[in-house]
């Protein structure tokens, strides 16, 4: 039995399980083709039809710069939340000065990451001390 795809739908039907219910627009592909489809989605691409209505890969495109920017906000504040705010007081008092300007640099630097030229697009994320 065959494997369809619908545009309109966006989705597959499997003959033997759906018969005579597969939509008008459906396109008969192979087995192989759904399984490299699924995976293709998996990784990270989209499932979307070509003039025809065959069904192809292709690219996700970007969220909307908004949306970035909270991403990137989001990011930022669990790098703060995780790395800075956790330093043990000890460890802290057992630094040396330039360990602890390097800490401190790394907290600004993550603050400032909105600031930055490109953002929220082009970020250049600080590199956390050793």
């Amino acid at each position: 039995m065959s494997i369809y795809y619908s545009a309109a739908t966006q989705g597959f039907y499997d003959a033997r399980i759906h018969g005579k219910r597969i939509p008008e627009d459906g396109v008969e592909i192979t087995r192989e083709q759904h399984q490299a489809l699924l995976k293709g989605q998996s990784r990270g691409t989209r499932i979307t039809a070509r003039a025809d209505g065959h069904p192809v890969l292709a690219e996700r495109p970007a969220p909307p710069v908004e949306e970035q920017a909270e991403q990137a906000r989001r990011k930022r504040d669990r790098l703060l939340a995780t790395e800075i705010d956790t330093l043990n007081p000890l460890r802290i008092s057992d630094m040396t000065g330039a360990e602890f300007e390097a800490w401190q640099t790394y907290r600004q630097a993550l603050l400032e990451v909105p600031q930055q030229p490109g953002f929220p697009q082009s970020i250049d994320w600080p590199v956390k001390p050793d």
